[in-house]
């Protein structure tokens, strides 16, 4: 998965010229042909900075145990597969982190896991850091988190995860970054990844 084929992915989609772009690709760290496994971060975030591209281990479903207990009554949120926009945000008022800058559709999850329902709107979805375990506990209702080795919200890794995304934004002057989401599975095999 170098840029160029990365690039063709993103023909047709808005801000494709960006300089700042984030991917997503559910299930991409699982063997071709294997299901997505929501417990582990078995998914994959690739950051792209201009001609620059990274690679981070992350979980892009909710949590098991919040699927099973959701926090919103209408069940756990899954982001649809797709384009979404992100911006600078704060969670919980106090860890920058990128957060929904329009309205999203999201799958609601049943106890099971399965579909229930699809709605649009402000969800709260950001994406930030996950923690240390494999296991991805808690970490998330819906949003998109990346395996940190130091803990949640630890360093070094989140920083260096997340202040060239920011440091960027600020040099090109983009107060709003693209986000594609895919489906996918059998991407591990020529990558390197930052927080493996």
């Amino acid at each position: 998965m170098d840029l160029e084929s990365l690039n063709v992915m993103w023909t047709g989609q808005r801000r494709a010229d960006s300089f700042v772009r984030l991917m997503g690709f559910r299930g991409g760290l699982e063997p071709a042909g294997s299901p997505n496994a929501m417990r582990i971060y078995d998914d994959l975030i690739v950051v792209i900075l201009g001609d620059q591209v990274t690679y981070w281990r992350a979980a892009l479903d909710p949590a098991p145990a919040l699927i099973a207990r959701p926090v919103n009554a209408d069940g756990a949120a899954q982001l649809c597969v797709g384009l979404h926009l992100f911006e600078r945000h704060m969670m919980h008022g106090k860890y920058p982190v990128l957060g929904q800058a329009e309205d999203v559709h999201v799958n609601r999850l049943g106890p099971d896991g399965r579909i229930r329902d699809v709605q649009f709107g402000q969800f709260g979805i950001c994406i930030h850091s996950g923690g240390a375990p494999d296991d991805v506990r808690r970490f998330t209702a819906g949003c998109q988190i990346i395996h940190n080795p130091d803990g949640y919200f630890g360093q070094p890794t989140w920083g260096r995860f997340f202040t060239p995304i920011i440091a960027q934004m600020m040099v090109h002057h983009l107060d709003i970054i693209p986000y594609l989401l895919r489906d996918a599975t059998g991407l591990s095999g020529s990558i390197h990844l930052e927080n493996a």
